[in-house]
């Protein structure tokens, strides 16, 4: 081979190399930006909903059987005031983190305020909880918008079905940018006779604009599924499960795994999968 053909193999060569390397840099700078982010955002909304069932939950004036604070050790640095309303089985629930903040015992550090508000007996049909955020951050990760919390009409005591709902959502982030969500969900609580091993299944869509300024749409095709026990160890987010964000013509399949108690998700964008591990500032 003479050495102007030699140098054209090369070149052609380099081409491809630098494509697929483009390929590969354009999952890891777009697709998984935006994976961690949208995992992230879900996950610390997932812990203040939970907040807010397990605050119904133990409020005597909402038909709850614990009186007080722990059912669940992120209450115990924060103070609680309970205020029942002019109605049976109604009140407002305010749970306050401080404006100095606390940590939980698995290292998450909340500031803020969740303000309750609740209507019908904990967790059976018709029953509603809407939540609203004040000043509330989650290891420096700010959320806002109002949560509507709806108890479905196949829900149980042992197996509470919810409706919920995000209106005006909104994360900002510590380097000072910021993405909005809206979505429509149903979450399934599965309660044990041990709390920490309790299962919740979430599935639906939802929509909003990324941290970089792109519209966007979401959808669970397989349920999320969070486990209790896995938070035990430090795992945040859900264990098993698939969502599929669109965004700028471009799809992104974020997997969650089969059962394992980690924080990493398999994200494919292009034909090209990465595993990653995700950061509980969403960085």
């Amino acid at each position: 081979m003479n050495a102007s053909r030699f140098g054209l193999v090369f070149l052609l060569l380099s081409a491809i190399v630098v494509s697929c390397n483009k390929e590969f840099k354009d999952l890891s700078l777009d697709g998984t930006v935006t994976a961690n982010n949208e995992v992230v955002s879900e996950s610390y909304s997932v812990d203040v909903e939970d907040l807010a069932s397990l605050a119904v939950l133990s409020d005597p004036n909402a038909g709850g059987r614990t009186e007080g604070n722990p059912l669940d050790d992120r209450f115990e640095c924060a103070t609680i005031t309970r205020t029942p309303g002019s109605e049976p089985m109604s009140g407002t629930i305010l749970v306050d983190f401080g404006t100095a903040g606390c940590k939980d015992r698995k290292g998450n550090f909340r500031k803020g305020k969740i303000k309750i508000t609740y209507k019908g007996k904990r967790n059976l049909p018709g029953a509603t909880c809407q939540t609203e955020l004040i000043d509330y951050s989650i290891n420096d990760v700010k959320l806002e918008g109002v949560r509507t919390i709806t108890s479905s009409t196949n829900s149980t005591d042992s197996r509470p079905v919810f409706k919920v709902t995000l209106a005006g959502g909104k994360t900002s982030w510590p380097d000072g940018t910021f993405s909005t969500h809206d979505f429509s969900l149903v979450r399934t609580w599965v309660r044990a006779s041990n709390p920490s091993q309790d299962v919740w299944y979430i599935t639906g869509a939802g929509s909003g604009i990324t941290r970089k300024g792109a519209k966007y749409e979401m959808k669970i095709v397989k349920d999320l599924v969070y486990k209790k026990s896995c938070e035990a160890i430090g795992v945040f987010i859900a264990v098993s499960g698939v969502k599929v964000v669109k965004k700028d013509a471009k799809e992104i399949t974020i997997d969650y795994g089969n059962d394992v108690c980690n924080n990493l998700v398999t994200v494919t964008q292009n034909g090209v999968s990465k595993v990653i591990e995700i950061n509980k500032k969403g960085l």
